[in-house]
C-alpha cells in the first residue's frame, strides 16, 4: 500500500493527514495478528492538522474490552509530521469513574519511521500500555525513542527491546526506548513506568541541546521513572547506586536529566538479581496507585512473577 495525504501548499492551516494508518485511521477496536509489508505512508500537509500516523492504526481510543493491537507487526516506510508510530500513532485512555487505556502487546516495527516530533518505533505517543514489543526500524524525529517518542500520564512501558537505530533532533530528548517523559497539561506529576527494558543499540544520537539516553532520553519531571532496565550504552560505573530517589536501580549521567540503566558490563547474576528486585518495586508501586490500569489485587500475579532470566552466551531475556 502507498498512502500520501495532505498538500503542501495548502495555506489554510489545517494541512491535512490526521488520524491516518494502513488498517485504520482512527479505530476504538481491537486488532490481533495484522501484518503490513512493504508500504508507504507520507504526510504532505504542514498544518496543525497534520499528525498522528501510524503503520497500523493511527489514533487508537479505548472502551471496555477495545483499543488493543496484539501479535501484529508492521515493515515499511512512514514520513509523518507529529505523533508517528510503526505500529499506531497515539494511545488514547479514558480516564473517569472506569479507566481505560488503549494497549498494544507483542507486536514488532521495521524499516524507517521518520516524522518532525514525537516519533516512536512502536507507538509516537502513549497515554497507554505497550508490552514485549520490538522495534528494529530506524526512528528519526524530534522526542524519537525506540519504542515510543513520548509517554504522557499514566503510561506504561514493559518487556520491550528496541534493536533500531534512533537519531533524534530538536530539545526534547532521544532515547532507546523512549524519547520524552513529560507531565500531564496541566503540570501534575503523574504516574508513569519504564520497566524491564533493554536497548541492545549504541546508535542512540541528537543533535540538539539535550543529550541522548540508552534507555529515556529526557524526563520533564520527577515522575515515577525507570525500573529494572539496561542499555548496552552508558556512560555510569556504577549503574546500581545512581539514582535511587527516581528510579531505583537505574543509572543516570547526571546531565541535563537523561536516564540510562544497567550497562552491558554490568550484566552479571548479582546486577540482575538487584534489577530484578527493582521490577518488583515497580509492580508494587503500581499497585497503589489510585489510577494504576496495569496492576491491582486482582492480577498482580500476573507480573509478579517477569523477570529478567541470564542465558549463557547471550542477552538476558524478558520472562
Amino acid at each position: 500500500a502507498k498512502i500520501v495525504v495532505g498538500d503542501k501548499d495548502d495555506t489554510s492551516g489545517l494541512g491535512g493527514g490526521g488520524y491516518v494508518g494502513v488498517i485504520s485511521g482512527a479505530s476504538k477496536g481491537n486488532f490481533d495478528n495484522c501484518h503490513v509489508t512493504g508500504s508507504t505512508l507520507k504526510c504532505l500537509g504542514l498544518g496543525a492538522g497534520s499528525h498522528t500516523m501510524g503503520g497500523l492504526v493511527g489514533s487508537l481510543t479505548p472502551s471496555s474490552g477495545f483499543g488493543k493491537i496484539t501479535n501484529s507487526r508492521f515493515n515499511g516506510t512512514i514520513d509523518g509530521r507529529s505523533r508517528v508510530g510503526g505500529i499506531v500513532g497515539e494511545l488514547i485512555a479514558s480516564i473517569g469513574f472506569n479507566n481505560y487505556f488503549a494497549s498494544v502487546t507483542k507486536c514488532i516495527a521495521e524499516g524507517t519511521i521518520e516524522g518532525n516530533d514525537l516519533v516512536g518505533g512502536i507507538a509516537g505517543w502513549s497515554r497507554g500500555y505497550i508490552e514485549e514489543c520490538t522495534n528494529e526500524a530506524t526512528v528519526k524525529g524530534e522526542a524519537s525513542g525506540g519504542i515510543v517518542g513520548q509517554m504522557a500520564a499514566y503510561a506504561c512501558t514493559i518487556g520491550c527491546t528496541n534493536e533500531g537505530e534512533i537519531v533524534g533532533s530538536g530539545d526534547d530528548g532521544t532515547g532507546g526506548i523512549v524519547g520524552l517523559i513529560k507531565a500531564d497539561d496541566a503540570g501534575n506529576e503523574t504516574k508513569t513506568y519504564v520497566i524491564g527494558c533493554r536497548n541492545l543499540t549504541d546508535n542512540v544520537t541528537l543533535t540538539g541541546d539535550r543529550n541522548s539516553g540508552g534507555i529515556v532520553g529526557y524526563i520533564d519531571r520527577a515522575l515515577s521513572g525507570v525500573y529494572g532496565s539496561y542499555t548496552v550504552k552508558s556512560d555510569v560505573a556504577n549503574s546500581f547506586t545512581a539514582c535511587v530517589p527516581y528510579n531505583p536501580n537505574s543509572a543516570t549521567n547526571e546531565k541535563n536529566d537523561v536516564f540510562d540503566s544497567a550497562t552491558d558490563v554490568d550484566l552479571t547474576p548479582v546486577a540482575f538479581g538487584l534489577i530484578n528486585a527493582a521490577i518488583d518495586n515497580a509492580f508494587t508501586a503500581m499497585n497503589s496507585a489510585p489510577k494504576s490500569p496495569y496492576v491491582s489485587s486482582s492480577n498482580y500475579n500476573t507480573y509478579k512473577d517477569y523477570k529478567w532470566s541470564l542465558t549463557s552466551g547471550s542477552w538476558p531475556v524478558f520472562q
